[in-house]
C-alpha cells in the first residue's frame, strides 16, 4: 500500500513540475491565438467591405490584366485502351492579340499551380454538344503545331463556358447548325442529290478500305475531324473534290462517324415520326414470343408457331418499309443494303447484326417526344433494324 501511494504521489509531483515549466509556453500560445483572432476579424471585415465595392462598381476595380481570360478548366488526357481517360485540374489563360493559350496543371495535394505549363496557339474552338459527350460544359480547341488533335475541356458551368467561348471565339458544332438549317426547308429537303452522294461516297469508302476494321460503326472518330468531313461533303462547291476512298487524311472511324452524324441530322429520321410507332409493334411481339418460348421449351419442347412468327413480323416490317415516302425507301435500301455486307464480315469485323441493330436502331428510329415509355421501345428500334438487314433480299 505504501509503495502504491509513493508511486502516485511522485507520478502526480511530476506531472506539477512538468506543468509548471510549460505554462509560459502555454501562455505564449494563448497569446498568439487571441491576436490570430483579432488579426482575422479585422481582416474579414476589411475583405467584405472591398467585396461590396466591387459589386457595386467593378469596372473601377478591375484588376489590370493581359491575359484576355483566365480560370480553371478541366482537360480530357486520353489513356490508351482499356484505361479510357481522365479529366485533370488546369489553371489557364488566353491571349486574344497573340492566340497564346497557356495550361499549368493544378497540384491538389498543395492546393495550387505545380509542375510545368503547356503553350500552344490556338487555331479555333468549337462547342461540345452534351449528345457527343458524356459530360456537360465541353468545347474542344485545336492548336496549331497539333492539327486535326484537338483538346477537350470542360468549364465549371454553362456561364463559364460562355465566357471561355467568347474569349475564344469558339463556334457552334457543324450538325447542330444542319438541323436548324433543315428546319427552314421542306419536308426531306436533306434527302436531295447532295445527301444521296454524301452517303454513297462514304459507303464506297467503308467497305472499300474498313469493310474487315475491328469495331467498324462503334469506334467513334474524333469530333473536330468528323465536323470538317461534314462541312466538305454538305458543300456542293467541294463535295467532288473529297476523295474518301484514296486518302490518308480521312480515317475510316472519320468515315463511319460522319455517315452516322448525318442521318441523326435529318429533320426528321429515316424511317420517319409516323411510322415509328406502327415498327415497334412487330419488333415487340416478337420479343415477347420470344420470351415465352424460352419457358415453353424449358418445361414442353415446344414452342408455339401461330402469330408473332418470323414470317409474320418480316411481313410487317415489308409492308410498313413500303409506306415510306420514296426518298426514305431509297436512302434505306441503299443503307440496309451495306450493313447487311458488313455484317457478312462479321468474323474480322465483329459487327454482327445484332450489334449494327444496337449502333443503327436510334440512327435511324427515334420518337417524336422523349418519353419513358420512349426509352422502354429503344431495344424494339435495334430489333427492328436487325429484321431489316436479315430479310433486305426480301
Amino acid at each position: 500500500v505504501l509503495s502504491f501511494f509513493q508511486g502516485l504521489f511522485t507520478f502526480y509531483h511530476q506531472g506539477y513540475e512538468l506543468a509548471k515549466d510549460f505554462s509560459h509556453y502555454k501562455m505564449a500560445l494563448q497569446i498568439n491565438i487571441q491576436n490570430t483572432r483579432n488579426r482575422f476579424e479585422g481582416t474579414r471585415s476589411e475583405v467584405e467591405e472591398l467585396m461590396n465595392k466591387i459589386r457595386r462598381n467593378p469596372q473601377e476595380h478591375k484588376r489590370a490584366n493581359h491575359n484576355t481570360m483566365e480560370g480553371y478548366l478541366y482537360v480530357q488526357e486520353k489513356r490508351p485502351a482499356p484505361f479510357g481517360s481522365s479529366w485533370v485540374k488546369h489553371y489557364c489563360t488566353y491571349r486574344k492579340e497573340t492566340k497564346k493559350f497557356t495550361m499549368i496543371p493544378f497540384e491538389h495535394r498543395s492546393g495550387g499551380k505545380a509542375g510545368d505549363g503547356e503553350l500552344f496557339i490556338l487555331t479555333y474552338c468549337t462547342k461540345r454538344n452534351v449528345d457527343t459527350i458524356d459530360r456537360r460544359f465541353c468545347f474542344d480547341l485545336e492548336s496549331s503545331d497539333r492539327p486535326g488533335v484537338p483538346v477537350t475541356m470542360q468549364a465549371f458551368s454553362e456561364e463559364d463556358r460562355k465566357l471561355w467561348m467568347e474569349a475564344l471565339d469558339g463556334k457552334e458544332a457543324l450538325f447542330i447548325n444542319l438541323n436548324k438549317a433543315n428546319a427552314k426547308q421542306e419536308g426531306s429537303a436533306q434527302l436531295d442529290k447532295i445527301g444521296f452522294t454524301v452517303i454513297k461516297k462514304c459507303i464506297s469508302a467503308v467497305e472499300t478500305r474498313g469493310i474487315n476494321d475491328q469495331g467498324l460503326y462503334r469506334v467513334v472518330g474524333v469530333s473536330s475531324k468528323v465536323q470538317r468531313l461534314l462541312s466538305l461533303l454538305m458543300d456542293a462547291k467541294t463535295c467532288n473534290e473529297v476523295d474518301l476512298e484514296n486518302s490518308v487524311d480521312w480515317e475510316v472511324k472519320t468515315i463511319t462517324s460522319a455517315m452516322k452524324q448525318y442521318l441523326r441530322s435529318l429533320p426528321e429520321p429515316l424511317m420517319t415520326y409516323e411510322l415509328h410507332g406502327e415498327f415497334i409493334i412487330p419488333a415487340s411481339k416478337y420479343l415477347t414470343r420470344s420470351l415465352v418460348c424460352v419457358f415453353v421449351l424449358r418445361s414442353l419442347f415446344l414452342c408455339p408457331t401461330e402469330s408473332g412468327s418470323p414470317e409474320s413480323r418480316v411481313n410487317a416490317v415489308h409492308f410498313l418499309v413500303h409506306k415510306l415516302p420514296e426518298k426514305n425507301k431509297e436512302m434505306l435500301d441503299i443503307l440496309v443494303k451495306h450493313l447487311a455486307n458488313v455484317s457478312k464480315h462479321a468474323k474480322r469485323n465483329l459487327m454482327t447484326v445484332a450489334n449494327l441493330g444496337v449502333v443503327f436502331g436510334p440512327t435511324l428510329m427515334r420518337p417524336q417526344e422523349e418519353t419513358v415509355a420512349a426509352i422502354m421501345d429503344l431495344k424494339f428500334q435495334n430489333i427492328v433494324v436487325e429484321i431489316l438487314i436479315e430479310n433486305h433480299e426480301k
